[in-house]
């Protein structure tokens, strides 16, 4: 992940920290399920990891480190908005 390229596309949106938990919950995204957004993204648009993270299963919730205790739902709608926000810069860089 090119995270200084994500923190600039995020900074004319948002502020503080907020921006710092965007780049946090890609890290974990891509730690969890051992990728690279940006090969995600260069191979198909980010597609296949957002499906990914559409599924609500014991899985992800052991991959990505939920505490039992955790709301998935919400857990995974943080996660797929911090990813689609960083695919969204990507296509903006790639214009």
């Amino acid at each position: 992940m090119k995270e200084q390229v994500y923190i600039n596309y995020l900074s004319g949106k948002i502020q503080g920290k907020p921006i710092i938990d965007y780049v946090s919950r890609c890290r974990r995204v891509e730690k969890g399920l051992n990728i690279d957004l940006d090969i995600e993204f260069s191979e198909n648009g980010g597609v296949r990891v957002m499906q990914i993270l559409e599924q609500e299963t014991h899985l992800l919730r052991d991959k990505l480190h939920f505490s039992p205790s955790a709301n998935i739902k919400t857990g995974l709608a943080n996660l797929r908005n911090a990813v689609k926000k960083y695919f969204d810069a990507c296509r903006q860089i790639h214009r």
